[in-house]
């Protein structure tokens, strides 16, 4: 799907985008059922919140998202998962254990 990209276009026009296309397939009857978003990236934030603002536009919700290595947090805030919130990823983890929990 083309959608309109920053500079020229800001946020929320990207969003708004994904939700007119989700809407146009629905009006073609395509069912939801049978519809994904999925992204990578950017465009992994993009399914998380193009798929949010169809839920919140009161559009049913499509049968699959997938987000492959979103890049959600834009302020970089958060903690990264070695806890030290640093930024950087923790590079002497090591491999995970076979009983590593994937919750």
């Amino acid at each position: 799907m083309d959608y309109r990209l920053a500079p020229e276009h800001p946020f929320p026009s990207d969003v708004e985008d994904v939700v007119a296309a989700y809407g146009d397939l629905l009006e073609q009857e395509h069912a939801p059922e049978f519809i994904a978003f999925a992204g990578d990236s950017a465009g992994g934030w993009l399914t998380i919140t193009g798929a949010l603002a169809a839920r919140d536009a009161g559009l049913p919700m499509p049968a699959a998202i997938v987000a492959f290595s979103p890049g959600v947090d834009a302020t970089r805030a958060g903690k990264h998962a070695d806890e030290g919130g640093n930024g950087r990823p923790p590079m002497n983890a090591g491999p995970p254990s076979p009983m590593t929990s994937c919750r």
